[in-house]
């Protein structure tokens, strides 16, 4: 009885050390790819946007943008290890003599999700734990 890549002939061991080297060497390219979303006004009134990327290295807002009523934006975020996004969103609502906001935030975020947010909640600092 043979055991592992012994009884194997040469090519055939040369084509199984290729397969492996091409799944690694993909794993590390999705890690590495963007994560494209799209991100929704899930309201009528139009917002503006803070979005965190958390997989930024340190994290960072990486854009502060207006979103119409029911309108999307789309937006690339860095990839984790697991080739996923990881983000929080802040909104408040473009008319400043109605002051509503809204916070999510979303992790494992997949290639072409749509991210939904709204401002629909009063505004308050947070309390940071």
């Amino acid at each position: 009885m043979k055991l592992g890549f012994i009884g194997l002939g040469q090519s055939k061991r040369a084509i199984i050390l290729g397969l492996m080297l091409t799944m690694f060497a993909s794993a590390t390219v999705v890690a590495d790819d963007p994560v494209m979303i799209r991100i929704y006004n899930d309201d009528a009134d139009p917002i503006f946007v803070s979005v965190y990327d958390m997989n930024a290295q340190p994290p960072e807002a990486t854009i502060g943008e207006r979103i119409n009523g029911f309108a999307w934006i789309p937006f690339s975020l860095a990839a984790g290890a697991a080739g996923k996004g990881d983000l929080q969103l802040i909104a408040r609502t473009a008319d400043s003599s109605f002051h509503k906001c809204g916070y999510e935030e979303v992790r494992g975020v997949a290639n072409d999700a749509a991210v939904y947010i709204s401002a629909n909640s009063s505004c308050r600092k947070r309390r940071v734990p």
